[in-house]
């Protein structure tokens, strides 16, 4: 027990780099972290069991034609921010 009370004085007493942590993000993380926030808003708020089960049978029917404006406006909404 002595020696580790040693060894501690004995560390006390040199200098060492120190690190600061932020919840501040910057730049590319800020922006990763909006999109992110933004995207599973919307899946939490625009699918729901009823739509995916209707999405799930015109897919398997062979019925399911993508809008490709409406992929157009989700790419270019998330690139505007």
């Amino acid at each position: 027990m002595q020696k580790q009370a040693a060894a501690v004085k004995v560390n006390m007493n040199k200098n060492y780099d120190s690190v600061n942590f932020s919840s501040a993000l910057a730049g590319e993380d800020a922006m990763q972290k909006n999109m992110v926030s933004r995207i599973s808003q919307e899946v939490r708020t625009a699918t729901t069991t009823g739509d995916i089960q209707a999405l799930k049978r015109a897919v398997t029917a062979e019925e399911y034609v993508p809008d490709p404006m409406k992929i157009a406006d989700k790419i270019l909404f998330m690139v505007g921010d």
